[in-house]
């Protein structure tokens, strides 16, 4: 059996899929509140998403990735400062910010811009 096919109890076979089963529940939440707070926050329509219309121009923009990159690293920074009692806390959503930067990077340096992760 190759390497891309999983079999099944009763003889037959499909296709290898990432194991998205794996992915806790509430991240993908916390990430997709964080790309509609990108939505209500840009009502120009300028947003990134996967159905934005700039979604394969932004994510071969290198100012703009290495902007998302530092703005994330940014994002880290001040949640590991709220947790260690450093700053107070500013209510913003932190760690979805990083999840959706890490949405952003992973396609950003995907290197089929088509590829579906499978």
């Amino acid at each position: 059996m190759p390497d891309n096919e999983v079999k099944f109890s009763g003889g037959g076979t499909g296709s290898k899929q990432p194991r998205l089963e794996l992915i806790p529940y509430i991240a993908l939440i916390r990430a997709a509140l964080r790309f509609e707070l990108g939505i209500a926050n840009r009502r120009d329509g300028s947003s990134w998403n996967a159905l934005s219309k700039n979604f394969q121009t932004a994510v071969r923009d290198k100012k703009f990735i290495l902007a998302r990159a530092a703005h994330t690293a940014q994002h880290a920074l001040k949640l590991k400062a709220i947790l260690a009692g450093e700053i107070p806390d500013d209510g913003d959503d932190h760690a979805g910010a990083i999840l959706w930067g890490g949405c952003f990077l992973a396609c950003a340096t995907e290197k089929d811009p088509n590829a579906d992760g499978a």
